[in-house]
């Protein structure tokens, strides 16, 4: 997977660009991660998994801010 939609935002998982978040603020790829707490599925013949995708403020107020995505890369929720 490339990129990752937020109400129709297109955020893509590229560590090196700086894209703006639906809120308006620049922000940028941080970490990509498996949410172990949710078990791997066997699905059409390859594990699949739940990911998190963190991305970093770059403004004045900073933070991070990361999304759930589930084994067929459906958003579920912000964390």
């Amino acid at each position: 997977m490339n990129a990752i939609f937020l109400n129709k935002i297109k955020l893509n998982l590229d560590i090196s660009e700086t894209q703006i978040s639906p809120n308006g603020r620049p922000i940028r790829l941080s970490a990509i991660s498996k949410n172990l707490k949710v078990p791997q599925k066997y699905i059409n013949g390859s594990y699949k998994y739940h990911w998190i995708y963190t991305f970093r403020y770059l403004d004045k107020e900073d933070g991070f801010v990361s999304f759930e995505y589930d084994y067929n890369d459906n958003f579920l929720h912000k964390l």
